[in-house]
């Protein structure tokens, strides 16, 4: 049986307890064998996060909700015309998404600089 890889839109994937165990020793480096292996678009965005910090009870999701989701909204936002976005931006303002050599289109430095 020969294996293939689907293709999959970019995507944000948020790792709850993104610092524990199962994130160290499973969930991470998996994740980092598929990007290896070409099965993750280059502009998939893994985000780790702890709620255990904010301790366990009634206030702890509303403190954690404070905490995160203002900061992962304006770098998802921020992302949205820079980095891997920016890049798929000009790529389709400048061939319209039609090429068949991207340096010919964006030169590798050019690339380093929307990556950097």
């Amino acid at each position: 049986m020969v294996s293939r890889v689907i293709p999959v839109d970019p995507f944000d994937l948020v790792i709850f307890g993104g610092t524990g165990d199962l994130a160290r020793r499973k969930i991470l480096p998996g994740l980092f064998r598929r990007f290896c292996a070409g099965q993750m678009p280059v502009d998939a965005r893994i985000i780790g996060a702890k709620l255990i910090t904010h301790g366990i009870g009634p206030r702890a999701l509303s403190e954690y909700n404070a905490e995160l989701c203002e900061p992962i909204s304006q770098l998802v936002l921020r992302n949205r015309s820079a980095g891997p976005f920016g890049l798929l931006n000009l790529l389709h303002d400048r061939c319209g998404g039609v090429f068949d050599d991207i340096e010919t289109v964006i030169p590798a430095q050019e690339r380093d600089t929307f990556m950097g």
